[in-house]
């Protein structure tokens, strides 16, 4: 530390203690070695640092911080680090940690206010401690660890198993392996960033990083740079561990390559292995890291995992990802003798609060947000749909908000646009043309004689769509045209174009080029993990039906500060509809973590409900694991009892009853109408048919589970401020003339003849129970009867007597014998409306719970 340095930290130190104000301080003070004063350029040099450092340190302590939700088994687990922490209080022993947060500060003060940066880094290292303090002590003599931490999509996962991985490393862990996704560049993204913010030995010398640590133990054994991991050029395991060094391992999830290293760890005795404690971090850990295999054969990555955490007596598994559909449903029951136990978190769930200016599905595709952000385009498989008017359009809105950095001074910084329009590599090559080509054209046009006509269309761009947005999310950065367009041409000169794929030899490198200005082209490279430094406009087409897939092409999601109001989605009305939808299916699965968390519930009797779609696969059916529908919706739908108790006569007869009294119940609520021998009431309380429903009983619940269906009824009609389901209409249908012995009876104190039904021969099942203008009884009007606001509950009686009327084909047959016991049978019907509350079923997996 410099002699200024030495000045800062301790006038920072007596002012925090108050022993005088900050220009006293300074004034004061004198150089502990030499006794010489400041002079006064060396005063008028260390003021505004330390003005800034007390500003962050502000921001440091006294931020306010939400805490993440943390599932968590109690069993087994020692409470360690806490006391770690008291007893470890000094920059010697929380050496790595206490490296990366002054290379944080100084990275973040870079960025952002002082304030700011110091909030952040408070929330990194409180989620971290609360990652940490899951796992087990390093010094116990054995463990096994399986935790899940859920982030946002490009929010900040990398920073947290950063820093938790530099805590770990502080508190005793000395293997870290850190399984970074399936693609070359997001493996050298991560290394270099690792490298960066922990070893201080990145492999391109133009990185900022730490310093490499002076003493030889705490300086990291790299068995991965540049390259992936290569057995052929690392020293033994055996070797490394007597330094007492930490090793790290930045690897794809390929099996070729976690072979290499399954050898070259096996390499090592076990009496060495046992003794190392090992931390595996699984970035993207729904993505190939979850047992897909089938016939009971594990899949090759799964089974890779799992046997590396098996050659350690002492072993931690993270997973971190923020599309935890796979994760969550991972099957609990499944087990293996020659395996690990599978990757479900049995020990800990954690989830991360959403950061106060994350930008995500909600902030961006919500009803209310998202005029600001996506704009429609024609989907490219319409028939005459202009899809290259679209992209320029797109491009073209990509260099107005590029020039209005220009203009607010952020020339030194990044700025992105992405294009994904398909995964097919020849695909991104053409688009490559496309662009290239209608970027050529932008430049000449305006550098030519004859560029009136194109600024007036940016200009015609500018005032529809920008100047609107700018004045009601930030009017403080407001501009004119004017001001905006000498930027123009200027952003266009400046500007790349790159194909980013694995056949292609483009390389985007924020590190090298931390200024670049870019359009990346590309398809799966792009959707897991890649960061897009400065993303301003997306032009996202492709279309994927699972949640997860769709959710990590978001590139657009993340942190946009100082061009928030610049931010485009150009993409179409069905896909910023599934964006729309997944939104809410995000915020239910983390109001569900929370409140599991208050009701101390294990990660083992977790069962996290997670809302299904009409169009989209939660997740590819090979991940679905344990998945079950746990909550049906009936919105929209028919239930009806087609298969009925025909050779259960007191089952038979205590139906009738139930209904005679129903009937009696609801005739105490109104008037009954009658209609061409149909009876209708209106406006029943559900607690009416609830009774009833609980009462009534169907031997098999194949189209009419009553169980499923009263709980639907009672979630919908209480469990939400908008209830649904509280009143409905009740028909009892009947024939309107007496036939062949059918006569007219009292049923419930109504007049009625009962209808007629066929049974299928040797089936307890009937052809068809109800009819299409049952379903309209109450609501003629409508051709579609779940355009509706009171459901619709119809009581059939059938006559005991019914025998098949058309019968050409032998399959049908009276509903008794001539030796069966006959009673009239009762059949229900429900016509259920659209509901608002819950239009979708919800799929878990289910679990006991003691």
């Amino acid at each position: 530390m410099d002699k200024l340095n030495i000045a800062i930290s301790i006038i920072l130190r007596k002012l925090n203690k108050g022993l005088g104000t900050l220009e006293e301080l300074i004034d004061q003070y004198s150089d502990p070695v030499d006794g010489d004063f400041l002079s006064q350029e060396e005063k008028e040099e260390i003021l505004p640092q330390i003005q800034r450092k007390r500003e962050f340190e502000e921001g440091r302590k006294y931020s306010e911080i939400e805490d993440p939700a943390l599932i968590v088994d109690p069993e087994g687990h020692d409470e360690w680090f806490a006391d770690w922490l008291k007893t470890n209080n000094n920059e010697t022993k929380r050496y790595h940690w206490n490296r990366l947060e002054t290379f944080l500060e100084k990275k973040f003060t870079q960025k952002m206010s002082p304030k700011r940066a110091g909030e952040i880094i408070a929330s990194i290292d409180n989620a971290s401690n609360k990652v940490v303090e899951r796992l087990e002590n390093p010094s116990r003599p054995s463990f096994k660890t399986k935790g899940l931490v859920i982030g946002h999509v490009q929010s900040g996962k990398t920073a947290n198993f950063t820093a938790v991985i530099a805590k770990a490393v502080d508190a005793g862990y000395r293997f870290i392996i850190v399984l970074a996704g399936l693609h070359n560049n997001l493996r050298a993204q991560t290394q270099l960033r690792l490298d960066s913010e922990l070893t201080g030995e990145p492999f391109k010398d133009e990185v900022e990083h730490v310093e490499i640590p002076q003493l030889a133990n705490r300086q990291w054994v790299r068995l991965t740079d540049e390259s992936d991991f290569n057995e052929g050029t690392t020293l033994r395991l055996d070797t490394i561990a007597q330094s007492g060094r930490p090793i790290l391992v930045v690897m794809k999830k390929k099996p070729v390559i976690m072979r290499k290293l399954l050898r070259w760890i096996k390499k090592a005795p076990e009496e060495v292995r046992r003794t190392i404690p090992l931390l595996l971090i699984d970035d993207e850990a729904d993505q190939a890291s979850t047992d897909t295999g089938k016939k009971g054969k594990t899949s090759p990555t799964n089974e890779h995992i799992r046997l590396i955490l098996r050659y350690f007596n002492k072993n931690a598994y993270i997973g971190y990802t923020a599309t935890p559909f796979a994760n969550l449903l991972i099957d609990m029951s499944v087990n293996s003798d020659e395996l690990e136990r599978d990757l479900y978190p049995r020990n800990f769930i954690v989830s991360l609060p959403k950061p106060d200016d994350y930008m995500g599905a909600e902030q961006i595709f919500s009803k209310g947000q998202a005029h600001y952000y996506v704009r429609e385009v024609s989907d490219p498989d319409i028939e005459g749909s202009n899809h290259e008017f679209y992209l320029r359009k797109s491009i073209m809105s990509f260099c107005l908000s590029a020039a209005i950095r220009y203009k607010r001074n952020h020339r030194h910084k990044p700025m992105t646009m992405l294009i994904h329009t398909t995964h097919l590599q020849d695909g991104h090559s053409d688009m490559k043309e496309i662009v290239d080509e209608i970027i050529k054209d932008l430049k000449d046009t305006l550098d030519s004689g004859d560029s009136e006509i194109l600024y007036s269309i940016f200009k015609i761009l500018w005032e529809s769509d920008f100047c609107p947005t700018t004045k009601q999310l930030q009017p403080e950065k407001y501009v004119s045209f004017e001001e905006v367009k000498p930027y123009i041409l200027e952003f266009l000169n400046d500007l790349s174009i790159l194909e980013l794929n694995a056949r292609s030899t483009d390389f985007l490198d924020y590190t090298q080029y931390p200024d670049i200005k870019v359009i990346a082209i590309g398809g799966n490279t792009l959707s897991r993990g890649l960061t897009l430094e400065g993303l301003m406009t997306s032009y996202f087409i492709r279309k994927s039906k699972a949640y997860d897939t769709l959710l990590q092409m978001g590139r657009w999601f993340g942190y946009r500060e100082g061009y928030e109001d610049l931010t485009r989605v150009y993409t179409t009305k069905k896909l910023a509809g599934y964006f729309e939808d997944l939104a809410l299916v995000e915020q239910e699965i983390r109001k569900e973590l929370y409140r599991y968390e208050e009701d101390n519930i294990t990660p083992a009797q977790v069962s996290v409900k997670i809302r299904a779609h009409k169009e989209m696969k939660i997740t590819a059916p090979n991940k679905m694991g344990a998945a079950r529908t746990v909550e049906p919706t009936y919105s929209s739908k028919l239930a009806q009892t087609i298969w009925l108790p025909f050779q259960s006569p007191e089952v038979l007869r205590s139906n009738l009853s139930v209904a005679e009294t129903l009937i009696n119940d609801i005739s105490k609520e109104g008037s009954w109408e009658n209609a061409s021998g149909n009876h209708l009431i209106k406006n029943i309380p559900v607690k009416v048919i609830l009774n009833a429903l609980e009462q009534f009983i169907f031997t098999n619940q194949s189209g009419f589970d009553s169980d499923a269906i009263i709980a639907y009824i009672r979630r919908v009609s209480t469990n939400f401020s908008r209830k649904e389901l509280t009143t409905w209409n009740v028909g009892i249908p009947g024939l309107q003339n007496e036939e062949r012995g059918n006569q007219l009876i009292s049923f419930g104190g109504l007049k009625m003849v009962p209808v007629t039904r066929s049974k299928r021969v040797d089936e307890q099942k009937i052809g068809v129970l109800t009819q299409e203008l049952d379903l309209l009884m109450d609501n003629y009007h409508h051709s579609d009867p779940h355009k509706r606001d009171n459901p619709l509950l119809l009581i059939y009686r059938i006559w005991k007597d019914s025998v098949p009327t058309r019968n050409k084909l032998q399959r049908l047959e009276p509903l008794f014998g001539e030796n069966d016991e006959k009673v009239d049978v009762i059949g229900l019907g429900i016509v259920f409306p659209k509901s608002r509350n819950q239009p979708e079923d919800y799929v878990a997996q289910q679990v006991e719970r003691r």
